[in-house]
C-alpha cells in the first residue's frame, strides 16, 4: 500500500475547487464537518460529518457544500478497496481519529514517522474495510435518517419536527416516511 497524497480541505458553499474531477489512484475523502453532496460515477450521495467516500482510480467525482465542509483527502494505491465506491458512516469515529493522527505524524516528521504513518494508513484502510463490509453504502434515505439522528443528538432532543425538517430541507411529512423502516 502506498500513500500518494494527503490533504485537509476547507470547502465553503459555492467553492468549485472540488468540481467534477478524477485521480490516477483511489481517493478516500473523510468528512470532518459540514454538509453537502458528493457525486461518484454519476450517483449522488448526501455527506456530513463522520462519513467517508471512496472513489476508485479514474472515476469522476465531486463535492458540493451546502454548508462549509472540512475534509481529509488521501490518495492510495494498492489498498484492497479499489473495487469499492460509495459513502459510509464511521459510527464510532475510529477512522476519523486515525486519519487525524496520520496528518499529525506527517506534519511533524519525528523519528520513526515513516513506520508510524504506514501503520496508521494500514489501520485506517482496515477500519474502512470493516465499515464497508458491515454496512451498505448510504443512500439518500439512510443519509437523511443519520442526519436527523445527529441533529437530535446535537440538540439533546430539544427541538421540534419543524427544526429537523428545516435543517434537512424536507417536508414535515417526510420524516414519518423515513422512520417507517427504522
Amino acid at each position: 500500500m502506498d500513500l500518494k497524497f494527503v490533504s485537509k480541505a476547507h470547502i465553503p458553499p459555492g467553492d468549485d475547487s472540488a468540481a467534477m474531477h478524477h485521480h490516477e489512484v483511489m481517493e478516500v475523502v473523510y468528512f470532518l464537518s459540514g454538509h453537502g453532496t458528493t457525486t461518484i460515477h454519476g450517483q449522488t450521495y448526501d455527506v456530513k460529518s463522520n462519513c467517508f467516500a471512496i472513489m476508485p482510480a479514474k472515476v469522476e467525482h465531486d463535492q458540493v457544500s451546502e454548508e462549509t465542509i472540512d475534509t481529509i483527502c488521501i490518495g492510495i494505491s494498492e489498498s484492497g478497496l479499489k473495487a469499492t465506491s460509495g459513502v459510509w458512516l464511521d459510527p464510532d469515529g475510529h477512522i476519523k481519529s486515525t486519519l487525524i493522527r496520520l496528518l499529525d505524524e506527517l506534519s511533524r516528521k519525528e523519528a520513526g514517522y515513516s513506520m508510524v504513518t504506514q501503520g496508521l494508513l494500514y489501520t485506517a484502510i482496515g477500519l474502512m474495510q470493516r465499515a464497508v463490509q458491515g454496512n451498505a453504502p448510504l443512500d439518500r434515505r439512510q443519509s437523511l435518517v443519520a442526519q436527523a439522528i445527529h441533529i437530535i443528538e446535537e440538540r439533546e432532543g430539544n427541538l421540534s419536527i419543524n427544526d429537523i425538517t428545516g435543517q434537512l430541507f424536507v417536508s414535515k411529512e417526510y420524516p414519518r416516511y423515513l422512520m417507517k423502516r427504522y
